[in-house]
């Protein structure tokens, strides 16, 4: 186990190798401190010596004065595991060393280095021979030659490969590193590219990874921590390894916990603080921190916003700033936003780190697969992402184009309805302009555009409305022209929808986004607008709620929120993986967050509450959807009776006490007894209920008239 600190600017050396070490001690680990240098081609790492005066490159021999100078600071530091000392097996399985990595060199330890034996300092490189060819990680050398080995705990290696981001990666791998540790650099020009190597490593988080801004003398001094702790499981992380540095090497670690204000009297304050005291003593517990602990001494501030309270904390002063965060805004602001450059420079300087946690294993996937289809996908050149915004903005706009094409299609879709007519009801999907501002909310919440989601949502909305009371006079002026008339298959079908529905919605939605990013592919369109009911919903909502059937309204209602969110959450997933993702497309912005999280709340709500009230209306007895497949399968197999003819199907409505009504013609025969059960089993077969299913069965040309239940094997 060891801690891999990458430092890639002479003036950071001194600080991050200060901080590594200390990091590293409080994990019981050995420092690897690396420095990549970018090659014609890929190479090896390879381990440095301390002493090289034919090296002369600034970075590398200020990581050596860096190294030497924290050695000699650990000779008044706490005594080291074994891990550092070489008592027992080293982290590598290698043979004990006879070094003792607390006390420097030049320390006379019988105990590290055997009797009678003297270590010399590091800093006295031998040229002879002898001392070229002693392995680095062999035991202390003799008397009389020199020591030009890097202690167990602590070594400087370096790497040439033609991609630094890939050689850190793999050396981090090769070394097993828990932690990395590497200097923040106020540099990242292309967030979406990833131009700044620290911020690219911390997004990937491979393992615990910690992005550092340090300068003057931080490290020094590590006596007095502060670590926020509302950072989730970051801050976590962050706790921990503060309060394991504190607790190792003296000190104390100051968990921040800020508490909004409820007042100005003292009374109020009181009570605040005493909130914000429990806040962080369970935060501090969860982090696994002993909260009454000596070392550790919880900190409470009154503050509307946290980052503002963050702030005010800094300026008392400390050695270390430790922050837990989960997205590159977040970490951007806590890194060059809440400190003062003046406290970052001179004697009494201190640091600012962020660290991320490992990415879960999921986490690596997901991210592995998105690269590769962003490799291999098409991704839409700046001229055609314009196109596409335009395309959809002009779309999302409620104007008289808008009005004339919902108002066309909620006609075409409520006379197709009545009329039970499928295809009058698909030709008003084509017409329906609903999914172009649904289609704009997707893209808006991928790119942070929020006055195009706020304009988008409101278009939406009006012609929602629109819709409705369209649908609802035509239901009027039908219920009064044909008065006692029943609701058609076609509307009792959008009244009770299912979970199919919810999966044909984003699978439409998926399609229709891909689409419309595809310029050649916009043929596609029509067909999507057919998957995708829009318009006979909401149709459906206004002609039963005028003929009073509020269970077929509420279920349609359903139906449209279901298609509505669905799309929207599957439009911003296929524009994610396009790369449509805009300046302004963070996806840490708390907004966009918030509105992907309570979409995907809103969807499941619909879903389940649709699929309940569905079953709930079937075991009452209510209106029994007949689907077009149930429709198909009933009249095969009238068919299949010599001398039956189907003339009619009808669903019963709540007040009749069958479910189902089968109108046959017979010719010279008698209608057979068992036909009734068949029909019976299909409909629980195709529906999957353990309820009996009534059908009424009324034959033409016969007398008899049969009733029968019927209950069809359910495929679990």
């Amino acid at each position: 186990m060891s801690v891999l600190a990458v430092v890639t600017k002479a003036e950071e050396a001194a600080p991050i190798v200060r901080w590594a070490a200390r990091f590293a001690r409080a994990r019981d680990a050995r420092l690897v401190v690396l420095h990549p240098s970018r090659g014609s081609k890929p190479g090896e790492s390879e381990r440095l010596s301390l002493h090289d005066p034919s090296d002369d490159h600034a970075v590398r021999n200020a990581v050596r004065v860096a190294i030497k100078e924290t050695l000699d600071r650990l000779d008044g530091a706490q005594p080291a595991p074994a891990a550092w000392t070489g008592d027992g097996p080293s982290p590598e399985g290698e043979a004990p060393a006879d070094v003792d990595a607390a006390a420097p060199p030049e320390a006379e330890d019988e105990a590290a280095t055997g009797a009678g034996t003297e270590a010399k300092p590091v800093t006295e490189p031998e040229t002879g021979p002898e001392a070229q060819a002693e392995p680095q990680t062999e035991a202390a050398p003799e008397a009389g030659k020199d020591e030009d080995v890097a202690p167990e705990f602590i070594e400087l290696r370096r790497v040439v490969h033609i991609d630094i981001h890939d050689a850190i990666l793999a050396e981090r791998r090769a070394l097993g590193s828990n932690l990395l540790v590497i200097g923040a650099h106020h540099d990242v020009k292309d967030e979406d590219a990833g131009a700044s190597l620290s911020f690219r490593l911390l997004d990937e988080a491979i393992c615990d990874t910690l992005l550092l801004r340090a300068g003057g003398d931080s490290g020094l001094a590590g006596e007095r921590i502060l670590v926020p702790v509302s950072g989730g499981p970051h801050a976590q992380v962050a706790l921990k390894l503060g309060a394991d540095m504190t607790e190792r090497d003296g000190g104390r670690v100051h968990p921040l916990y800020v508490e909004p204000a409820i007042g100005d009297e003292n009374d109020a304050e009181n009570d605040a603080l005493w909130v914000g005291l429990n806040e962080v003593h369970r935060l501090v517990a969860r982090a696994g921190v002993n909260p009454d602990a000596p070392h550790v001494d919880p900190l409470v501030v009154l503050a509307n916003r946290p980052l503002a309270g963050i702030a005010r904390a800094a300026e008392q002063g400390w050695d270390l700033m430790l922050l837990g965060a989960s997205d590159r805004g977040a970490v951007r602001r806590a890194l060059f936003g809440t400190v003062p450059d003046r406290f970052l420079r001179g004697r009494e300087a201190f640091a600012v780190g962020v660290l991320r946690r490992k990415r879960p294993i999921t986490f690596r996937i997901w991210r592995r697969l998105r690269e590769y289809y962003e490799r291999r996908a098409p991704q839409l050149d700046p001229a055609a992402r314009r196109e596409l915004f335009q395309r959809l903005q002009r779309g999302s706009r409620f104007d008289v184009d808008f009005m004339t094409l919902i108002g066309l299609a909620t006609a075409i879709a409520a006379f197709g309805l009545l009329l039970d007519s499928g295809a009058v009801v698909i030709g008003a999907m084509l017409v329906a302009p609903l999914m172009t501002p649904i289609i704009a909310v997707g893209l808006a919440i991928v790119q942070g555009n929020l006055p195009l989601v706020l304009e988008a949502s409101q278009t939406i909305a009006k012609g929602f409305l629109l819709a409705l009371a369209i649908g609802a006079g035509t239901g009027l002026v039908f219920g009064y022209v044909t008065p006692g008339s029943e609701l058609t298959a076609q509307l009792l079908a959008r009244g009770s929808p299912s979970e199919l529905d919810l999966v044909v919605a984003f699978i439409s939605g998926v399609a229709a986004g891909y689409a419309l990013a595809r310029p050649d592919l916009s043929s596609a369109l029509p067909g999507v607008a057919i998957a995708a009911a829009l318009v006979p919903p909401i149709a459906t909502v206004g002609i039963a709620a005028a003929k009073g059937d509020w269970t077929t309204a509420s279920g349609a209602a359903l139906l449209f929120s279901m298609n509505v969110f669905a799309i929207i959450l599957a439009a911003a997933f296929v524009f994610t993986l396009l790369g449509l993702r805009g300046g302004k497309a963070r996806p840490g912005q708390v907004w966009v967050r918030r509105t992907i999280v309570a979409l995907t709340l809103l969807l499941c709500s619909v879903a389940t509450v649709s699929v309940v009230l569905r079953r709930l209306e079937t075991r009452r007895g209510a209106a029994f959807p007949i689907s077009d497949g149930l429709r198909d399968e009933i009249a095969s197999e009238v068919r299949s009776w010599p001398g039956l003819t189907l003339l009619s199907i009808r669903s019963a409505t709540a007040k009749e006490a069958h479910d189902i009504e089968v109108v046959v013609v017979t010719v010279g025969v008698e209608p057979p007894d068992e036909l009734a059960e068949r029909i019976a089993g299909l409909a629980s077969q195709r529906y999957g209920l353990d309820e009996p299913i009534d059908v009424r069965l009324i034959t033409i040309g016969s007398d008899a008239m049969t009733r029968a239940t019927g209950i069809g094997d359910r495929g679990d």
